[in-house]
């Protein structure tokens, strides 16, 4: 590997279309999730992108870890050098408030309005 080939693969980006593949949607879906969330043309990013970038983050670590050998002399190993870790799990969504008790209405008076609908 000569010095070009080492910086080239040190310094390769990961692209928008990079993502919109690993996410399985289109590029412009990227595009427009990454804008501020102010902007008209904003949208919500794919529900996908969390595995999908930290799929592309450890291709991403296997590619340097793998670099660093090779310019260190030491054998280069087919697969990644490091073991996954698992994605933390989701904690469960908290149940929601219950509304405020002035919200609700009395049942007197959801009694009273239904008499009124009815009439």
């Amino acid at each position: 590997m000569d010095f070009k080939e080492a910086t080239d693969l040190l310094g390769r980006t990961i692209t928008q279309a990079d993502v919109a593949r690993a996410a399985g949607v289109s590029h412009h879906s990227v595009r427009q999730a990454r804008l501020a969330r102010d902007h008209p043309a904003h949208r919500k990013p794919p529900a996908s992108w969390p595995a999908a970038v930290a799929r592309l983050a450890r291709e991403r670590s296997d590619d340097l870890i793998r670099l660093a050998l090779t310019l260190e002399g030491a054998p280069v190993e087919a697969e990644p050098t490091l073991s996954p870790v698992p994605l933390p799990t989701p904690s469960p969504a908290p149940a929601p408030a219950p509304p405020p008790a002035e919200a609700v209405p009395s049942p007197s008076l959801t009694q009273r309005l239904l008499r009124r609908l009815m009439k």
